[in-house]
């Protein structure tokens, strides 16, 4: 019986767009084992969980077991190892123990080499030396695009042939009952608002969104700003906020779907994205999405989303006064097939089984 250990330090923190990713996998995995549509007779699978974990998934098929004394990295690097011997070891968060050789690995973008300056020294130097040599030792390496396989290649030296491209999903945020409480709360009912989504690191690009509301036509026009700081992992990053942009920080699942459901558009400035998953989210929520022409952002938002040099405030600021209505149509639904939960368990599942 082969064994496959998952990697679940992820539930250890707020939704992310990684924790977002692991969650949704392992959730997909398992509802494909539970109902036989993927083969389990020779796999065990069980998903490893720090002691002291809060989270408890709610899962059918996988196995989850709590192990070691401590948390964070210290689990992860000097405990985790331990429990993983005599199987094949999945780290779906972008980093794994650095002495596990032959383990398989989601690598979800280079950012801390492509832009060293948005993050912490701490985080940045651990995240060079682990991705490069994870990059190295490890069996199977996924990513999000082809965008961020181009980079793992760029500044890791990894061998291309032992990349693959398995883009995630859109369907989670279909699933949720948007809680429209949020717009009461801030005064957003029946207001035209532009929604921004993520945290404030330099990379994110916020200060040409900020640039760009100066030069719009509608100066009552109110930004939302939806998203966490994250100061461990990210540069603290100042922004001066004008009067009609409102900072409501980190917010629930269903709080953020009742925002794409309202907002006049979701715009995203990002400088770079290793895949992006407010534009997908804002597409299958029939939000229309303004963004970047940068990095993967073009591969994810397709014919859908409407683009802007992210260096030039006074572009976004044009895309902003036209506002164009997104429509729900065949072409938008086909695009967004490409990125279904159940194609990326079902790859990543064949990738981790064929060995």
């Amino acid at each position: 019986m082969k064994k496959v250990y998952i990697n679940g330090r992820f539930l250890e923190y707020p939704i992310t767009g990684v924790q977002r990713y692991s969650m949704m996998l392992t959730s997909t995995l398992d509802q494909l084992l539970s109902s036989g549509e993927l083969d389990s007779s020779t796999t065990e699978t069980t998903c490893l969980i720090p002691k002291r974990t809060e989270r408890k998934p709610n899962w059918t098929w996988i196995r989850s077991e709590r192990i070691g004394r401590f948390s964070g990295n210290l689990w992860e690097q000097i405990e985790l190892p331990l429990y993983v011997s005599d199987g094949t070891l999945f780290s779906p968060a972008n980093v794994g123990p650095f002495f596990v050789s032959g383990q398989a690995i989601t690598i979800h973008d280079a950012s801390v080499f492509a832009v060293p300056e948005a993050y912490s020294f701490a985080f940045r130097l651990k995240y060079k030396l682990l991705l490069k040599h994870l990059g190295k030792t490890s069996k199977i390496i996924i990513t999000d695009s082809h965008f961020s396989k181009s980079e793992l290649v760029k500044y890791c030296q990894i061998d291309p042939q032992k990349i693959e491209v398995v883009y995630p999903g859109h369907e989670h945020i279909l699933s949720i009952q948007p809680d429209e409480n949020i717009l009461d709360q801030y005064s957003l009912r029946d207001k035209g608002f532009l929604l921004f989504v993520g945290s404030q690191s330099q990379h994110k690009n916020l200060q040409t969104l900020l640039s760009a509301l100066k030069l719009i036509n509608n100066q009552d026009l109110i930004l939302v700003i939806a998203g966490g700081k994250y100061e461990k992992v990210f540069k603290d990053q100042q922004n001066e906020m004008p009067a009609n942009v409102i900072d409501i920080g980190y917010i629930t699942d269903p709080e953020l779907c009742a925002l794409y459901k309202n907002a006049k558009a979701l715009i995203f400035p990002s400088k770079y994205e290793g895949f992006g998953f407010p534009v997908l989210e804002a597409l299958a929520m029939n939000c229309p999405v303004i963004c970047s022409n940068s990095a993967s952002l073009p591969e994810v938002g397709g014919d859908f989303a409407h683009y802007f040099d992210p260096m030039k405030p006074a572009q976004l600021a044009e895309l902003i006064n036209e506002t164009p209505q997104q429509k729900k149509d065949y072409a938008l639904q086909s695009h967004l097939q490409n990125f279904s939960w159940e194609n990326c368990a079902q790859k990543v599942w064949n990738l981790l089984t064929e060995q």
